[in-house]
């Protein structure tokens, strides 16, 4: 993750008549910054677009002159800062540090994809005794799949000035749904490590828009309690908007992995394509909905279409004038994602084994833009600068 120093920090560096406990406090934080510096697993920088011209008063600061870790931090900001710089609005998480005190803890929610995580100097030094800042951040999931089809994420839709991703690393924790909770603990109680939960919300087309599953709430209740405890956001929730991660994929893409689909696969998957055809004409919130609730895994059976034509009256209109009315949609299987794992050919699948097929992936899809979001905030979450070999 990319820590950020803000100005009220320079500016009382700047300050001639530093009081001895505040000496103590920038100590410590540059110590700390200067771990998190040298740890290739994350990265550091100021918040003043104007650095570059203020770095040489800076060097002539009686702090900077008597403390090493801190000139070693400002010296490898000046160095690297138009490289990093130009990244910040890219990272749609990061931590700033500030010296004004801050008593609000964010509380974890589906989080904002530009949220950046403020904590004070006090707080952050405190916390430093627990937590090991300069540590690789991990990411819980409810399953290692998730977190792989998430690793292709980064690596086919994330930033395009890191397609090696030499710059890149996380942490895998598998939260293991009813179980995430303890995850998350034992992340930030045994391995002394920031985490963040990524989760399926479990919304349906049957449920309220504002439905959340148990494993979400599960992760959101025990990273509030994590938050209140520690004084200090050290964990957040990512809440997908989606039901789950298969409905990160199109009808028509599903089609291209399914080749050698059942009639009944092939009948829900025509039943779906009509939808997404119509989305793709008009755009309309309400199919784009049903799309992303469905749930390709169950299908939808008899006894609860009526509720969907109830709920969804313009997808049932559009299956009715389409000729794929059906009151029978089949699922796809347990896990349907695999199939965009072909080892050989789409009957050996494997999340491990086998190569994303990125290929059959449509990026003017009407999910797209999500898959990438997701793609840039793992990013963010693992991103570090290694400084340059003088230091």
């Amino acid at each position: 993750m990319l820590y950020i120093i803000d100005n009220d920090i320079l500016d009382k560096i700047c300050d001639d008549k530093i009081s001895g406990n505040d000496l103590e406090k920038l100590d410590l934080l540059f110590g700390i910054l200067e771990k998190i510096m040298l740890s290739k697993f994350n990265g550091v920088l100021v918040a003043d677009n104007n650095f570059q011209n203020r770095y040489a008063n800076l060097k002539k600061t009686n702090f900077i002159q008597t403390h090493k870790p801190a000139s070693k931090v400002f010296y490898y900001i000046f160095e690297n800062y138009q490289e990093i710089y130009n990244l910040i609005q890219q990272l749609p998480i990061k931590a700033l540090i500030t010296w004004q005190k801050n008593n609000t803890v964010q509380t974890a929610k589906q989080i904002n994809l530009q949220d950046t995580i403020q904590i004070d100097v006090d707080t952050f030094v405190s916390v430093s005794r627990k937590i090991n800042f300069d540590d690789i951040i991990s990411l819980t999931v409810e399953n290692p799949t998730d977190y792989h089809l998430y690793q292709n994420f980064v690596c086919y839709f994330g930033p395009s000035f890191d397609k090696t991703l030499k710059y890149y690393r996380l942490n895998m924790a598998n939260g293991g749904g009813g179980s995430i909770g303890y995850t998350m603990e034992g992340e930030i109680y045994i391995n002394h490590r920031l985490t963040v939960a990524i989760t399926d919300s479990d919304k349906s087309v049957s449920k309220s828009t504002d439905y959340l599953g148990s494993t979400a709430k599960n992760a959101v209740r025990t990273a509030e309690n994590l938050n209140s405890r520690m004084k200090a956001t050290l964990t957040k929730v990512f809440i997908l908007s989606v039901n789950e991660k298969e409905n990160l994929f199109t009808p028509k893409e599903y089609e291209s992995a399914f080749q050698n689909s059942s009639e009944g696969e092939k009948k829900t998957l025509n039943y779906l394509k009509n939808i997404e055809k119509e989305l793709n004409k008009n755009k309309s919130p309400e199919l784009e909905s049903f799309l992303c609730t469905f749930d390709y895994k169950k299908g939808i059976s008899e006894l609860n279409y009526p509720v969907i034509v109830a709920n969804n009256q313009q997808v049932h209109e559009i299956a009715n004038r389409s000729n794929s009315l059906t009151r029978d949609l089949i699922g796809l299987g347990d896990d349907p994602v695999k199939r965009f794992f072909p080892i050989q050919d789409s009957n050996h699948c494997n999340y491990y084994t086998g190569s994303f097929n990125i290929d059959i992936l449509d990026v003017n899809s009407f999910i797209h833009s999500y898959r990438s979001k997701i793609a840039y905030f793992m990013y963010a979450l693992g991103f570090g600068f290694y400084p340059m070999s003088s230091l």
